[in-house]
């Protein structure tokens, strides 16, 4: 279990849990199960302030990177994490995978990640082409191959695992999967985060001219098997962190599941 050391307070904001919860909805450091590539202490800091909803989304097509849908995937599965934002890019990528239910003993997420790595920029400069490198999933600092299971999850400084109904957002309370009543207590998920290591370049920012020239348009790759999921649910989210950018250092965008477009990925929940 990753463990994370959460706060007091926020007493009345959320649906009680029996379970500990995260301390906030952002302004708080989350650890990566797998380590964070560019975070202090395996941890990143998601600000969540301003970056919004609108930039970053999960597609099953790299070339129709903003067509608004939610898909329901199966035990293997492929999609992509693209960006359609003004500010061109996100220096790392963050899948949350959230169970609902308790899925079979043998439950196990294979996980790999493709896409591109660059030197981090400052002044929110997009990275130049010539510096992008392609990675392939490896067990390394560029991409991921790994697998993840129930000791993955996060838990609290007791080892106790984390459960809760909603996910860090820009807005409090915010669902994990599309058309989630936010009100049902029963619908607490366990929480992993994984690092992708690696970026996304995006597709509809006047600072980026060389994004048709990328594998998949400069989206990140996220090939997945679920094994043992049973009649446990699953859903995937992301999140992008950037070194420096108008929202400072830290993670402040995510997917959106409630204005249009929304996009996600969820198992077992069609």
């Amino acid at each position: 279990m990753i463990a994370l050391l959460l706060s007091i307070g926020l007493v009345g904001l959320f649906p009680v849990s029996a379970q500990p919860e995260l301390s906030d909805w952002r302004h708080i450091w989350i650890p990566m199960t797998n380590g964070a590539r560019h975070g202090v202490n395996d941890e990143y800091y998601f600000k969540l302030d301003g970056g919004g909803l609108n930039a970053m989304h999960i597609t099953d097509d790299p070339i129709n990177d903003y067509d608004g849908a939610v898909y329901h995937g199966g035990d293997s599965g492929t999609f992509w994490v693209s960006d359609t934002g003004g500010r061109g890019f996100n220096d790392d990528i963050i899948i949350l995978a959230s169970v609902l239910g308790t899925p079979g003993p043998t439950f196990n997420l294979k996980v790999n990640s493709s896409g591109y790595t660059w030197p981090l920029t400052y002044n929110a400069a997009v990275p130049a082409e010539n510096t992008l490198v392609y990675n392939v999933g490896q067990n390394g600092t560029s991409g991921i191959n790994g697998s993840f299971n129930t000791g993955n999850y996060l838990a609290d400084e007791d080892d106790v695992d984390i459960a809760q109904i909603w996910r860090p957002s820009t807005v409090q309370n915010y669902p994990i999967y599309y058309g989630q009543n936010m009100n049902d207590p029963s619908q607490e998920f366990n929480l992993i985060f994984i690092d992708l290591k690696g970026g996304n370049i995006g597709t509809n920012s006047s600072s980026v001219s060389y994004s048709a020239n990328l594998i998949d348009r400069g989206s990140a790759r996220v090939d997945y098997t679920v094994e043992g999921l049973g009649d446990a649910k699953l859903a995937f989210n992301t999140y992008g962190w950037c070194n420096w950018s108008n929202q400072q250092k830290g993670v402040s965008w995510t997917n959106s599941l409630t204005a249009s477009p929304q996009s996600g990925w969820d198992i077992n929940f069609a």
